[in-house]
């Protein structure tokens, strides 16, 4: 094989390691923020605000004045999934978060357990 060739598989060889690597950690990340390995499918359980929030039963269509427009934390991003919450954020929990499914398709999360 000639240098040309061993050093276009070595280079191949580490950026498919570092995409590897790259896959690994947004999974896990994923499955620490949301209890789930994949990133695809709306999570059974957000933990927020130091709260753990759990899914209702349908998406809801949410538009105009209901539309939640308060980002609920930056943190979020680190997995690709927004969420947000109707009112800014103030001393006190939220008891419903939104989880942005699409266009103005959110996924409403409800605070578990008591104070």
């Amino acid at each position: 094989m000639k240098p040309e060739g061993k050093k276009r598989a070595k280079r191949f060889c580490q950026i498919a390691f570092i995409c590897l690597v790259l896959v690994a950690v947004l999974l896990t990340a994923n499955r620490y923020c949301y209890g789930a390995w994949n990133p695809f499918v709306p999570p059974s359980r957000i933990d927020c605000f130091h709260r753990r929030y759990y899914p209702s039963i349908r998406a809801v269509v949410l538009t105009g004045k209901v539309k939640p427009v308060y980002l609920a934390s930056i943190a979020q991003y680190l997995c690709g999934k927004r969420i947000y919450m109707q009112f800014p954020k103030g001393k006190y929990v939220p008891t419903v978060i939104f989880l942005h499914i699409k266009d103005d398709i959110c996924l409403p999360y409800s605070l578990s357990g008591g104070p």
